[in-house]
């Protein structure tokens, strides 16, 4: 007994590459939008002898869209009560991977319910393109490597206190640049899934109207017990004739032994 005799498939089996890959594109999206290490953040530092080394500046560490990683803990882009100053570019790729997240799980609800309900082509291409969609906007989230999160070097300075002198960065002696991290890595791959799981839901052929069933253990049990024809029972039936002709047989034979009797007993008598 297979899965196709115990699991209702009413849009056939390759709905399932739909679901795993959507589903796992959607896991991946989420976790990347959540972790604080999206990318990491390398800085560069040439200081001179009177310069004063400062974790917020001269360490490389992971920052994502919610926050930053600092010993390998996260941490709010909030320090105290200050907040940094986001650039155009970070506002939408925040934004982006928010769409990628809502909308991809929108998305896989309706990859889910193609799995127990039928559904037409019309439906599997509005699937595929709300899957493409997706794959786009989760590609786009990847911009921002190009926010002023990776490129502005004084990007931390507004967590100083008011004594602390901000490290200089206008002649080059600090700089910084980002590199993919976990979280990107995670983002890339989420895209991809996307994409490949809108190609599958555009190449699902569903079973025509009057073929969509569903095929269960026990009608499958059902048509093995159910006999074809009546043929199973003529054996019976032909050996209970068989008996009843056997005993008119032998009720003939012992009619035909009493006329033989009584025509010996008239033969004796003419005689």
């Amino acid at each position: 007994m297979g899965l196709k005799d115990t699991v209702s498939m009413p849009n056939g089996s390759k709905v399932w590459i739909v679901i795993a890959f959507s589903s796992l594109a959607w896991i991946f999206s989420v976790t990347a939008t959540g972790t604080c290490t999206f990318m990491k953040r390398a800085v560069e530092y040439s200081l001179k002898e009177d310069d004063v080394k400062h974790p917020l500046f001269h360490e490389s560490r992971g920052v994502g869209f919610w926050g930053w990683e600092f010993a390998d803990q996260c941490y709010s882009y909030t320090i105290g009560v200050k907040e940094p100053n986001f650039d155009s570019v970070y506002g939408a790729a925040r934004a982006f991977t928010g769409v990628a997240d809502a909308v991809g799980g929108i998305a896989i609800i309706g990859a889910w319910f193609t799995s127990c309900f039928p559904a037409d082509k019309a439906k599997f291409r509005v699937l595929a393109v709300l899957l493409l969609v997706v794959s786009f906007f989760e590609m786009l989230s990847l911009i921002l490597f190009a926010s002023t999160l990776c490129k502005d070097a004084s990007f931390f300075s507004y967590g100083l206190s008011e004594n602390e002198a901000v490290p200089s960065t206008e002649d080059d002696r600090v700089t910084s640049s980002c590199s993919m991290g976990p979280g990107s890595a995670l983002a890339a791959t989420s895209a991809c899934f996307y994409f490949l799981a809108g190609i599958a839901a555009r190449l699902v052929r569903p079973p025509k109207d009057g073929e969509m069933g569903t095929i269960t253990s026990m009608e499958r049990l059902d048509d093995t017990l159910e006999p074809e024809d009546d043929t199973i029972l003529t054996p019976t039936k032909a050996s209970s004739h068989g008996l009843d002709r056997d005993d008119d047989d032998d009720d003939d034979d012992d009619d035909d032994n009493d006329n033989d009797g009584d025509l010996d007993d008239g033969d004796s008598g003419w005689e």
